[in-house]
């Protein structure tokens, strides 16, 4: 068995128990479209596990660019690798030779899924993309698979550490582009695609669906996310526990509600999203 099939045989062997999981731990209810290699997949970045959110959207088996950081450890590392074979940028690679390594695998008819913010947002807007994904994505020759999550951010903000909490997490397709429409196209052109398409605004759903992430301690460490009282102005007073949050300088205090708005008498803002853009 060569690694390709074998990456292929083990992804269908726990493709079912790996979603009862997720269902059942982040209660995720991907919107499932099987999507025919070779396809380069793209996708908002919300949680440290996207990239078995994404996969079991798309169902087939998909080779992510992962970041370095996640080959360090000594055996899960090797695990990783044995069994999905991620592209990496190892130290002394360049964006380069990662592109010419996702080419070379889609040309062999495999997909490959990366996401072009680079980093999972802190606030529950989606981060501007690289630009230069749409560059690998109009010389590729494979299609152009646009994908979406709503509701991740809510289910595990990225300043709350390994915290989760159950509400609605979803991930679907939004878009195919064949080779021949991405000819087409100029890099700008694909790339405010990509944009429009994979955007997402965690409160702006949240508007719409109106439920509860229900979890523990749902306010601890949003000072790593915001910093600067409002009421004070002073930088680094805030201090989390449990629900709530307060300035240990002007006793400013407020509430993270299980929706994911913030409460308090005195506090102008109702999202981390708002009070970040305040505090830039």
């Amino acid at each position: 068995m060569d690694a390709s099939t074998r990456h292929h045989f083990l992804w269908e062997l726990v493709y079912y128990p790996v979603r009862l999981f997720m269902r059942l731990k982040y209660n995720y209810r991907p919107k499932v479209k099987p999507v025919q290699g070779p396809a380069l997949i793209v996708s908002n970045h919300v949680t440290d596990l996207d990239p078995l959110f994404l996969a079991l959207t798309v169902r087939k088996f998909t080779y992510f660019i992962a970041s370095e950081h996640v080959f360090r450890h000594p055996v899960f590392g090797k695990l990783l690798i044995w069994a999905m074979a991620p592209i990496s940028r190892m130290k002394g690679s360049t964006a380069g030779d990662t592109a010419l390594t996702a080419i070379r695998r889609l040309r062999k008819g495999h997909s490959v899924a990366l996401f072009p913010e680079g980093n999972r947002t802190f606030t529950g807007e989606s981060i501007d993309i690289v630009e230069s994904t749409a560059k690998l994505a109009r010389v590729s020759g494979a299609s152009l698979v646009t994908h979406r999550f709503r509701g991740g951010y809510l289910t595990s903000p990225r300043w709350s550490g390994n915290s989760v909490r159950k509400g609605l997490f979803t991930g679907e397709i939004v878009r195919v582009l064949s080779p021949e429409e991405l000819k087409a196209m100029t890099p700008a052109e694909i790339a405010d695609v990509i944009r429009g398409d994979i955007y997402e605004n965690a409160y702006e759903t949240q508007k719409q669906w109106n439920i509860p992430y229900k979890g523990r301690n749902l306010a601890e460490h949003i000072e790593r996310a915001v910093c600067v009282c409002p009421k004070c102005e002073t930088l680094g007073s805030l201090h989390s526990e449990g629900d709530t949050f307060a300035c240990e300088k002007c006793g400013l205090t407020g509430t993270y509600t299980p929706e994911g708005w913030l409460e308090g008498a005195g506090l102008p803002f109702r999202t981390i999203l708002d009070w970040d853009r305040w505090q830039a």
